[in-house]
């Protein structure tokens, strides 16, 4: 697989996935545009890093260091990146809140929708070939049932299921004549006989499982951006670190440079050394050799 950036290209064998997609074209090539290529591509090297290690912790971080630096995170890295957040918010939720708390839902609907959403249309634009593709199938599958559960929650209080059938129309289209699709609908659809049914249904069968279907997501999230290419970063207290020493030189922006700062002694990239990184470029510490 091929994922694209505009100083370089991370070589995988199947399809293509553009990182820098939604970046305006420019028709001319100043200084600036040469600073921020250099830095967008130390950033998109971050970010990778960070979501294929799990180093949730810092990720909104880094989000936030695209903006300081005026340029925009990969649409795709984006998406993984709020699955991984939505997923861990979500537990840390349960475990500290009641577990049967219906208002839950309500609290994380519209923003599974959104991941759905964008989701399907990241879906759409992958190859066959691409080997994200069978784990964003899975992810999404899994979304959708969730999302269902969750609709359910939210309607079983007032007993209108108004919105959760006009939403099981949405997820599980009457159109779609496969087994997996026919089979969710009409269990679905028996539930709304009785109220008896859903809230014994809810007690019984969904709200004991509940942690551990988002701890399920959660991981589902995880095997995707494991797709994800080995960066720079991946090198660090490497033999080969010296290449990216002297790329890192060559570059010579302060990123570039506190990055170099930072790593030019480690035997690995911990979660710590990015947070100590992002505060050294936050505090502008620049490095000699960029004076």
């Amino acid at each position: 697989m091929v994922l694209k950036t505009s100083s370089s290209c991370f070589k995988r064998r199947s399809a293509t996935v553009d990182l820098d997609a939604g970046e305006e074209p420019s028709s001319t090539f100043t200084d600036r545009h040469l600073c921020e290529s250099r830095d967008r591509f130390l950033l998109n090297s971050i970010l990778i890093f960070v979501l294929r290690k799990g180093y949730t912790a810092i990720l909104k971080e880094v989000i936030q260091l695209y903006g300081q630096l005026c340029l925009k995170p990969p649409p795709f890295c984006v998406w993984c990146c709020a699955t991984v957040l939505f997923s861990k918010t979500l537990n840390e939720d349960l475990i500290e809140t009641d577990s049967n708390n219906c208002n839950l839902s309500t609290n994380y609907q519209d923003q599974l929708e959104t991941l759905i959403t964008v989701g399907n249309n990241l879906f759409s634009t992958l190859n066959d070939s691409s080997p994200y593709k069978p784990c964003l199938n899975t992810y999404l599958k899994e979304a959708r049932r969730i999302i269902m559960h969750l609709y359910l929650e939210s309607s079983a209080p007032t007993s209108n299921y108004t919105l959760c059938f006009s939403k099981l129309n949405q997820h599980y289209s009457q159109s779609d004549l496969t087994d997996e699709v026919h089979n969710f609908r009409l269990r679905f659809l028996t539930l709304f006989v009785s109220e008896n049914k859903v809230n014994c249904y809810l007690n019984e069968r969904w709200f004991p499982a509940r942690f551990n279907v988002f701890k399920k997501l959660q991981q589902l999230a995880f095997d995707i951006v494991k797709h994800l290419p080995e960066v720079l970063l991946d090198k660090v207290g490497s033999s080969e670190w010296v290449y990216n020493d002297a790329i890192l030189l060559e570059l010579n922006t302060l990123l570039a440079l506190i990055i170099r700062q930072q790593f030019i002694r480690k035997s690995t990239c911990t979660e710590e050394d990015l947070f100590e990184l992002i505060h050294a470029y936050h505090s502008q510490s620049c490095p000699s050799q960029l004076l």
